[in-house]
């Protein structure tokens, strides 16, 4: 299995790379500093070849269906660490796949190592925990965590970054060097991960009812305006533009809550459209229309779009503001006899 990341690739482990895990166990040690110091183990090449051979011939032959629980990272076509992940229990207490089992739904835990210290800093490991996240979450993993200790800082600052909200702290248990450290627990909480089918029914819910503020806010019905999308929004409309239009479709997540959503158009010379951005009304004003915009945007230049263009009810002056501050400009307006209002159209140079 491969997942592309820009230009980092996760994928299963090839037997070249056992020769990368005896070096990193035995003379390119410095990355174990970061990664539970506490547990050295005395080590030697023959062992670690012997070790990661066997560990080799246990994953090679796995299913594209099996859950992966292990990627190598490549970049720039380099072999560099890899991601994991592992089981907890409610205490943080890391059990086997077989304990994990028993619960409803099990926590994943996790982690990532970087051993190459020439790629260290320049944000190759949060972009591998990201993709490794989609991955995750796109196979049905809702509870994401992950654990460190408190001297490992660049490793908080990555979690912090990337939605992580610290829930379990143990203070004074891990020893280093003589001093002592707190193991810390995180869980993921906020996060935009890509649509897959099986969100169609938990994206019409948000679309509805964000875009039901506006209907209030402006007298909208589904007698007087029975296309507006309050109304008109459906699980086979939206499995159409998923499936048929092939749309590119995103949500914020905020723990396991579904909390907002976008669609893009595909790009027709070099210009897209940006669909029915929405947040639930009680997560408003909290950035994350600006967090979704800024992704649209992003998502939309990987597509090679240039342009990005929106529709929105004219009369909204302050939404047609909102989008103004992050530099779209007012192309016109057109008005429909299904519409009690006016249509007002915008684009932004990308």
């Amino acid at each position: 299995m491969i997942i592309e990341h820009k230009n980092i690739i996760l994928r299963d482990m090839v037997k070249a790379d056992i020769e990368d895990y005896v070096r990193w166990f035995t003379t390119q040690t410095e990355w174990c500093k970061w990664d539970a110091p506490w547990e050295k183990v005395e080590t030697n090449e023959a062992d670690e070849r012997e070790h990661w051979a066997a560990f080799y011939k246990s994953v090679e032959n796995l299913s594209q269906s099996t859950l992966r629980r292990r990627f190598e990272i490549e970049y720039d076509g380099h072999h560099i660490g890899w991601v994991n992940a592992y089981y907890i229990d409610n205490e943080y207490n890391r059990i086997s796949a077989d304990k994990a089992s028993e619960n409803a739904e099990p926590r994943l835990a996790i982690g990532i190592d970087i051993c190459e210290k020439t790629v260290w800093g320049n944000g190759v490991g949060t972009k591998a925990l990201l993709a490794y996240i989609d991955y995750l979450a796109n196979n049905g993993i809702n509870g994401i965590y992950t654990q460190t200790w408190s001297g490992n800082t660049r490793m908080i600052k990555c979690a912090e970054k990337l939605g992580f909200d610290i829930v379990g702290r143990k203070v004074g248990i891990r020893e280093v060097d003589g001093e002592r450290f707190d193991a810390l627990t995180f869980v993921l909480k906020k996060r935009i991960m890509t649509i897959q089918q099986n969100h169609i029914p938990e994206c019409v819910s948000v679309i509805k009812r964000a875009f039901q503020t506006v209907a209030d806010e402006f007298g909208f019905t589904p007698e007087n305006a029975p296309r507006f999308t309050a109304f008109a929004m459906s699980e086979e409309r939206l499995l159409w533009q998923f499936a048929n239009e092939k749309r590119p479709m995103f949500a914020y997540f905020d723990g396991d809550k579904f909390v907002g959503y976008y669609s893009l158009t595909l790009p027709k010379n070099g210009v897209c459209e940006l669909n029915n951005l929405a947040v639930l009304p009680e997560y408003r004003h909290n950035g994350i229309g600006k967090t979704l915009l800024l992704h649209a945007f992003d998502e939309a230049r990987k597509m090679g779009c240039t342009q990005m263009k929106i529709g929105i009810v004219e009369e909204n002056i302050v939404l047609r503001s909102w989008y103004e501050s992050f530099g779209f400009i007012h192309t016109g307006t057109e008005n429909f006899d299904f519409f009690p209002f006016t249509c007002g159209y915008m684009k932004v140079e990308l």
